[in-house]
């Protein structure tokens, strides 16, 4: 059988069983392994995550995010990934640890808020619990107490934090009034104390996006003035503006024209960045800057009205996503080619164009799925404006495609599904702003 290219790392850290990439079955020197599930040589991962080969840690990284062995092994071989040098790579690694949270029991969560382990390896468990708990919060109030524990625990002890603080890891004034109070006051102490940390800028930054507008775009700018080279603050303020686009409409067209203006902006830099002979871009680290980078200018010209920009910017984001850079692992990234064909779709609603919309509808759910869209499901955007038009029957299509990555919303897709067939419009809710 012939292996796939990461089959020549990922063989050698199998002790036995079937590869999960390619089928072929490791037997190990003592005992057969035909069709058995694979046991994991964790000192050779281990040892792999240290390569000095960038493709070697990110195709074990990449393994533990598709096909992780036990919890507990896993564990200390992710708290070793999220040290990583590759931006992407550390990436990786800290959304592997909020997918095993997703997984565990209510036993396990439990064991690791009791455990030993959680004071050996700190922030890897709270990012595994903040994973369980991410959902949970809404069950009920001793979740949501948990949850709110280990927020405020990293960020009082993690205000660098290289993941960032994504929607997993939020706070929200609207949903938690005295958590909010406690997690402000220590992020404004830790701007206090080090106002010229770019990462805890961007940290305390993020965590205002969803609460307080001013103190966001406050950050942000003192983060840009330390590092007026680095397109990253052009990002979060494409993204800040981008929101607030959304949530304000006497002040949409506006804020709309200054999130994408703010995208431009940083493309510039990151080309300007990549072409520097001074400075030595990581191939990997470019290609997902770009990818990322391509995905909001997409939505950003869209939301501004500038049709052509958005239908070029959702071109390249389909082109690269699916180009010969990328290894065959990251290629066909499901959250690119979601959002690619989602804009390309709407783009083609806006000029009447109803056959290609319904083209790329069906196509932006043909993923294998991405985390985000795994835990909050797809976006609603494209179908609504094709309910708008009478087309429910290839959006009831389409709900049944986002059932095969989306097991978390098997409820919604159901409740929409009986509200288009009784002519109704569901209230997609927050999947409009995917």
């Amino acid at each position: 059988m012939n292996s796939k290219p990461i089959c020549q790392v990922i063989h050698s850290q199998l002790l036995s069983g079937t590869c999960p990439w390619c089928q072929e079955t490791i037997v190990g020197d003592q005992e057969e392994a035909s069709g058995e599930e694979p046991r994991w040589n964790i000192e050779r991962m281990a040892a792999d995550l240290r390569s000095p080969d960038e493709e070697v840690r990110a195709d074990t990284i990449g393994n533990l995010l598709s096909h992780s062995p036990p919890l507990m092994d896993a564990v200390p071989l992710l708290s070793q990934a999220i040290r990583d040098p590759n931006e992407t790579l550390r990436s990786m690694a800290f959304s592997c640890l909020e997918h095993l949270g997703f997984e565990i029991c209510d036993e396990q969560a439990a064991e690791l808020e009791a455990g030993d382990e959680i004071n050996e390896y700190p922030l890897a468990i709270r990012l595994v619990l903040l994973g369980y708990y991410m959902m949970r919060q809404f069950e009920s109030g001793t979740a949501k107490q948990a949850r709110r524990r280990n927020l405020l625990w990293l960020f009082a002890n993690e205000p660098e934090i290289e993941a960032g603080l994504g929607p997993g890891k939020q706070l929200l004034r609207s949903q938690d009034p005295a958590g909010y109070e406690e997690a402000k006051a220590i992020w404004l102490a830790h701007v206090e104390s080090n106002p010229k940390s770019p990462k805890t800028l961007a940290n305390a930054a993020e965590f205002f996006v969803l609460n307080d507008f001013d103190l966001a775009e406050r950050f942000m700018l003192e983060g840009g003035k330390l590092e007026p080279t680095n397109p990253v603050w052009r990002d979060r303020l494409g993204q800040l503006y981008s929101l607030q686009s959304m949530r304000r409409a006497n002040s949409h067209d506006a804020a709309a024209a200054k999130g994408l203006a703010a995208y431009q902006t940083a493309a510039k830099l990151r080309d300007t960045h990549t072409n520097d002979e001074d400075h030595e871009v990581e191939h990997l680290t470019a290609l997902m800057n770009r990818l990322a980078s391509l995905g909001e200018l997409a939505k950003a010209a869209l939301a501004a009205h500038e049709l052509e920009q958005a239908r070029t910017y959702a071109e390249q984001l389909l082109e690269v996503a699916t180009g010969p850079e990328l290894s065959e692992q990251r290629r066909d990234d499901s959250g690119s080619l979601h959002t690619g064909h989602t804009i390309l779709g709407r783009v083609a609603i806006s000029i009447g164009d109803l056959s290609t919309a319904k083209r790329h509808l069906l196509a932006s759910a043909k993923i294998k799925g991405a985390p985000h869209l795994v835990s909050f499901g797809p976006s609603m955007s494209l179908a609504k404006e094709l309910l708008e038009r009478n087309e429910s029957q290839v959006v009831l299509e389409y709900f049944n495609l986002c059932r095969e990555f989306w097991e978390r919303g098997q409820v919604e897709l159901d409740l929409w599904t009986a509200e288009v067939n009784n002519g109704q419009m569901p209230d997609f809710g927050p999947n409009l702003n995917y």
